[in-house]
């Protein structure tokens, strides 16, 4: 119980993560958290799935072709094509790390004037 738990966690992460990509056509993004850290399997994937190994980050997934194991079969392949929809490249996942450290590092600046206009 608690794996399927957990696999739902990962595919609202993935859902999470295709909305923030960018749309084909210049159309704007959603916002929104990723919830990573609800689960343990997402918690541990996190890294994989956003860091510099995200471009070279694969999932590979297993049907069985019995015609009782349909209605999981099409599930499975519903959530592949979910997770295959998910593209981040790695000059994007760059992109993104130089925008928030120099975002900090405007922020940083302004709280260390801030400290210096006090101490005066």
């Amino acid at each position: 119980a608690l794996i399927n738990a957990s696999l739902m966690n990962l595919m609202r992460c993935l859902r999470e993560m295709l909305n923030h990509q960018p749309k084909k056509r210049g159309g704007m993004t959603k916002g929104g958290v990723v919830p990573f850290r609800e689960s343990k399997l997402t918690h541990m994937f996190m890294n994989h799935l956003t860091g510099p190994a995200a471009s070279r980050t694969s999932m590979i997934v297993n049907v069985n072709p019995a015609a009782d194991d349909y209605d999981e079969t099409q599930h499975v392949l519903g959530y592949a094509t979910t997770a295959r929809s998910v593209t981040v490249s790695e000059v994007d996942y760059n992109r993104k790390c130089r925008a928030l450290a120099k975002e900090s590092n405007v922020k940083l600046k302004e709280e260390v004037s801030q400290v210096k206009s006090l101490a005066k």
